[in-house]
């Protein structure tokens, strides 16, 4: 390459002729290639989602019907869902700014059954006296401390097991982990046979470009 190339002469000129050559800074130089995430076509979409299972399948769905980050998508909580409204709210998203997105009609039931798993998983944990999910940054303060064990701050996605804190024995209620997603999506792409890299990301890029 152009670069592979300048390197060369420069090491030739240091280490071989034992010659300086001055200030490189304005030397025109190859730019690095931009990765541009591959996009899936519809039918592609359709096989990676029916071959996932739940709750990955409707996390898939959110991303691809509301163009949601990874990050966004495992951490959505209750409050975050209006069904009789039909929109999601992504609270202190990127920029602190909440964004406000329409739900597709079309997974409006697949919601519903997993906010009423979610809401029996936090029943069982109030049961047991669990401390509670894991709040914001900036909430897990006195007056905010029982709000962590109230339902709209559940997760819609929450860990199979409770987490243990080290430095005081609480036992919190995590979200479901970003590499669990990752995981099958890659295993649910081996089994729909789609030859592209597949990634939570591209799904998100592939909502975009079907925009368009």
């Amino acid at each position: 390459t152009q670069n592979q190339a300048f390197s060369a002469l420069v090491f030739l000129f240091k280490h071989g002729l034992q010659q300086g050559l001055g200030d490189l800074s304005g030397t025109a130089r190859a730019k690095k290639s931009r990765y541009v995430p591959p996009v899936l076509s519809r039918k592609e979409v359709d096989a990676l989602i029916g071959n996932l299972r739940n709750p990955y399948k409707l996390m898939a769905q959110l991303m691809y019907g509301c163009g949601l980050r990874l990050s966004e998508a495992v951490s959505l909580r209750l409050k975050d869902l209006d069904l009789e409204g039909g929109m999601l709210t992504l609270r202190r998203g990127k920029g602190s700014k909440d964004r406000t997105i329409p739900l597709p009609q079309s997974i409006t039931d697949s919601i519903e059954q997993q906010i009423n798993r979610a809401v029996s998983m936090q029943e069982q944990d109030c049961a047991i006296g669990f401390d509670g999910v894991f709040m914001p940054d900036g909430y897990e303060v006195n007056k905010f401390n029982r709000q962590s064990r109230d339902l709209p701050w559940y997760w819609l996605f929450p860990a199979t097991r409770l987490t243990e804190l080290k430095e005081n024995g609480e036992m919190r209620r995590d979200h479901i982990h970003h590499t669990n997603l990752s995981r099958e999506f890659r295993e649910a792409a081996l089994r729909a046979r789609i030859l592209k890299r597949v990634t939570p990301h591209v799904l998100r890029h592939t909502f975009a470009t079907h925009l368009l």
